[in-house]
């Protein structure tokens, strides 16, 4: 037996197997050339895919440019309170608008309609998107995973604006699609009737109209009246019944005509606050056609594939070092396979 375990009995084996920054820098130099070559082959390979991706036409290129088209959309304060209020309670919830702050719920509808599948299907449907994508099966699950991967909506938590963007390898195909899906919204809040100013410009009108109706009504029977009145009356009509009933339609033809006044004030000044409110719904910047690509970064690509593959590289030195050790070391082999030698 060995000496050092004679004379301390209950002290442990010492390490002789001890790493060393030097044990590490001479595997490192040992295996150098298999590093810089597998570092190398890989640096070649991902400039020589880059290159060829913007050779290639964008439609046939693995790695094409991509552009993004982008629009803000905004609200009006005026009116907003009467906006919250016409929401319906039943697509508030189904929204997931809660008890958001107004901004907040505005915003949050805009998101929910504008990703919703009802609208993904429009959008697929108006530019054939299952033959523009060359997709194979299941037209409408397939069409909406494109969509939802290229569309994006969220809301920006600084200044609570909705933020819309579409991207894809033809800028103006880009520019197209988020176009269209801009107009849909406005007309999905126009649709929804939610000002009540406009309610009310809409109930004034009506109201309006029928009360000019009535003075007219109201005009020819008292011209009749005075008409009958100057031929004498009839016998079954004398002259005195016909004053009497002329002079109350008189009374209530300028009953009418104040109604009608009223009525025309009203709506002009509806009118007037109107024009000078701003929209619920307001494109801030509008879409236009990018110029310059939003992705993919090749140049960051290249810079994590050659990290990569100097990592892969340095631990396959570390491996083959390990494994060459391992093969000149019976004990270590034999304590692998879980016995010790005698």
């Amino acid at each position: 037996m060995d000496n050092k375990k004679l004379q301390n009995p209950g002290l442990p084996e010492s390490r002789t197997d001890e790493i060393s920054l030097i044990d590490l820098l001479a595997v490192l130099l040992r295996y150098k050339n298999m590093i810089l070559i597998i570092s190398l082959l890989a640096i070649t390979g991902v400039v020589a895919f880059s290159v060829l991706s913007l050779m290639l036409p964008p439609a046939d290129s693995p790695y094409p440019n991509e552009y993004t088209a982008k629009t803000i959309i905004g609200k009006s304060s005026s009116g907003l309170s009467a906006l919250l209020g016409s929401v319906p309670q039943g697509l508030a919830s189904m929204a997931g608008l809660g008890d958001a702050s107004g901004g907040g719920k505005i915003a949050s509808l805009a998101v929910y309609y504008i990703t919703s599948n009802e609208l993904l299907d429009e959008t697929a449907a108006k530019f054939d998107l299952f033959e523009y994508y060359e997709l194979k099966e299941n037209p409408k699950t397939e069409c909406r995973k494109v969509l939802e991967n290229k569309l994006e909506a969220s809301i920006n938590k600084d200044s609570g604006f909705l933020e819309v963007s579409f991207k894809d390898i033809d800028p103006a195909f880009a520019y197209e699609v988020l176009a269209f899906l801009v107009e849909k919204l406005e007309i999905f809040f126009d649709d929804m009737n939610l000002d009540e100013n406009l309610l009310k410009k809409k109930h004034l009108e009506e109201s309006l109209t029928a009360c000019y109706k009535e003075i007219l009504t109201l005009q020819e029977q008292v011209q009749n009246l005075e008409h009958s009145a100057s031929l004498g009356g009839t016998p079954s009509r004398p002259v005195p019944s016909i004053m009497l009933e002329t002079q109350r339609l008189k009374m209530e033809l300028s009953a009418q005509q104040k109604i009608y006044t009223e009525l025309k004030v009203q709506l002009e000044m509806l009118k007037v606050s109107l024009a000078s409110e701003m929209p619920v719904f307001q494109v801030l910047e509008e879409p236009e056609v990018p110029e310059e690509k939003s992705g993919p970064s090749r140049a960051k690509l290249c810079i994590i594939t050659a990290l990569a593959a100097l990592f892969i590289s340095i631990f396959l030195a570390f491996a083959r070092h390990a494994l060459y050790t391992l093969r000149k070391d019976p004990e270590a082999i034999t304590k692998l396979k879980g016995s010790t030698l005698v």
